[in-house]
């Protein structure tokens, strides 16, 4: 169950089915490209050509066809031929799609073998136009900025993809991304099938202004892949292939049962009539040993985390923002224990002396507290000074209460100022007594949570990012700040 939690195993052996050469798997083959909505084109192979974390891409296929390779005007093979005794030696041109969708030739021109003289050639494997990108997200969840990043580089860089990879010299090769034209479509194989889009990117240089479309990443569930190859188990009897399939196929069909019954666990938490489960149950549900012995503890913390977030927590916060400041919502994994947090973000958030640090402030559920921080993306060595010189910040955020109860910080004391004046004379010392994560990033405090009703953790959560929409515009860069 372990090694059925991780991501690299599904994709490598993803990639062995559909790059495999045994007719038996030809049902199995086009299930799967089925179920990742990328069925054949007419005339194409059910069989892919794959590339594995290339440049980082969990996987990238080629679509195949076979041909054979063809004479030229004078009836002669392709030029390049190698007359050897018994057979001869053909080159096959490497590809590139063209706008009126023909393959074109480049400089390079690998061999392919025929068959002995006078006989019919050999068939050759050659890319037809359709290149597909699957990003998988097992025990990780899928982030649109991750997406971004890849679309980003494939518009600057691109992709040589040469075939067979490992050859010396390849029988063909072909160029995606950067301005090149051949189709390339993009999946997103996790847990729950989300789809997402990165935006559209305008980039200024001093000769042209060049824009990178926004790209669809469409989603595709673990749950739908499980499902076509299972129909499929059936035309493998007698097949070599048949007891192999069969137990990956019982491994991925037991975690995607886990999985359902997480995402159930969190319905029933909310269903009318349910009680009133307390956070503390609700997380704790995720955190038997058991789980921990299996290693897909961390699996199922980020799914029950990201069901909920998605599901409940993000559909009663705030929506209407400060002007300069945006929305962000995450799920995040630290010491054993998942969490989730909403925030407050400008990145254009500027001190007078460090520059553009991007400032957020929001809430982080992470274990049993409720945490109220500002953090900074930069590293800024005069933070916790100018939390500690911002009355706003200390009085109507720091100290807000909530659940009815006050804030507290490092020792579960209240929230207090230090006299600066003997703190800055002396040189030692903080400036409060907030908690750390980091002292040059992450400050907060926070309150105990695991006996409130889940229910109203997600009401007062709502509650606070609304005064974290109040205060925002209002924070000011302070004089006072130290460097």
């Amino acid at each position: 169950m372990s090694l059925g939690a991780k991501e690299l195993f599904h994709t490598n052996f993803l990639a062995f089915l559909l790059e495999s050469d045994d007719p038996s798997l030809e049902p199995v083959q086009l299930a799967i490209r089925q179920a990742l909505k990328f069925s054949p084109s007419p005339g194409a192979l059910t069989r892919c050509a794959v590339w594995r974390e290339k440049n980082n891409l969990d996987l990238v296929l080629v679509e195949l066809r076979s041909v054979h390779p063809e004479p030229n005007e004078q009836g002669v093979l392709a030029r390049g031929e190698q007359e050897t005794t018994g057979q001869s030696e053909v080159e096959i041109r490497s590809w590139d799609w063209t706008l009126e969708g023909r393959w074109q030739g480049s400089d390079r021109t690998p061999t392919e073998h025929a068959n002995p003289a006078g006989a019919e050639s050999a068939l050759c494997d050659v890319p037809m136009g359709k290149v597909l990108i699957i990003e998988a997200k097992l025990k990780s969840l899928p982030r649109l900025e991750q997406l971004s990043e890849y679309d980003d580089r494939l518009d600057k860089l691109g992709i040589t993809l040469a075939y067979p990879e490992d050859a010396a010299i390849p029988e063909w090769k072909i160029s995606i991304g950067k301005q090149c034209k051949v189709l390339i479509e993009r999946r997103l194989l996790s847990v729950t099938g989300v789809s997402m889009t990165t935006p559209e990117v305008r980039t200024q240089t001093a000769k042209e202004t060049k824009l990178r479309s926004a790209a669809e990443w469409d989603g595709v569930s673990w749950k739908a892949v499980y499902a076509a190859m299972n129909r499929e188990i059936p035309t493998l009897v007698g097949s070599p292939m048949e007891q192999a399939l069969t137990d990956y196929i019982q491994v991925l069909g037991a975690l995607v049962n886990l999985l359902d019954r997480v995402h159930q666990m969190c319905r029933d938490t909310h269903r009318q009539g349910g009680g009133n489960p307390t956070y503390g149950s609700f997380r704790n549900q995720v955190l038997d040993p058991r789980f921990r012995s299996l290693r897909i503890h961390d699996l199922l913390g980020k799914t029950l985390f990201d069901h909920w977030l998605t599901e409940w927590v993000s559909q009663p916060v705030a929506t209407t923002l400060p002007e300069g400041w945006s929305l962000n919502r995450y799920v995040n994994y630290s010491r054993g224990v998942p969490g989730i947090g909403v925030e407050l973000v400008n990145n254009d958030f500027e001190t007078p002396n460090d520059g553009t640090v991007g400032l957020r402030i929001g809430v982080q559920i992470q274990s049993c507290e409720f945490r109220l921080f500002v953090d900074v993306h930069k590293g800024w060595s005069g933070l916790e000074t100018w939390i500690a010189t911002n009355e706003l910040l200390m009085r109507d955020w720091f100290n807000l209460q909530v659940f009815e109860k006050t804030p507290v910080g490092t020792g579960g004391l209240p929230i207090t100022l230090p006299d600066l004046a003997k703190r800055r004379k002396k040189n030692v010392g903080r400036a409060t007594n907030l908690k750390v994560f980091d002292a040059k990033r992450f400050l907060y405090s926070k309150v105990d949570i695991d006996d409130q009703c889940i229910l109203r953790v997600e009401r007062e959560l709502a509650r606070v990012i609304e005064t974290a929409c109040e205060l925002a515009p209002k924070l000011q860069r302070s004089e006072a700040l130290a460097a």
